[in-house]
């Protein structure tokens, strides 16, 4: 019988490569990654305990607009159109 790969270490098998192979990678495919939480995004977490669902797949308005501001604001490997 033939299993087939999980996707999560499938993906982690190509971040490795790539990563191996010296190209730029974000990768956001982790479990748990293990780094400092910044003392406002403890905060925003902390604020947020009352709500136990899951939320919407893109994010909420907020949380994008935030985002949006930041990568706007700094300088970017991406160009403007794929900041949505």
């Amino acid at each position: 019988m033939a299993y087939l790969e999980s996707p999560t270490l499938a993906v982690d098998r190509q971040v490795r490569a790539r990563l191996a192979a010296r190209e730029r990678v974000l990768h956001l495919a982790f479990g748990e990654a293990e780094l400092p939480v910044l003392p406002e995004a403890a905060t925003a977490l902390a604020s947020g305990t009352h709500i136990n669902s899951y939320g919407p797949v893109a994010g909420s308005a907020e949380a994008r607009a935030a985002v949006a501001q930041v990568l706007r604001s700094t300088p970017q490997p991406y160009p403007p159109p794929r900041m949505r």
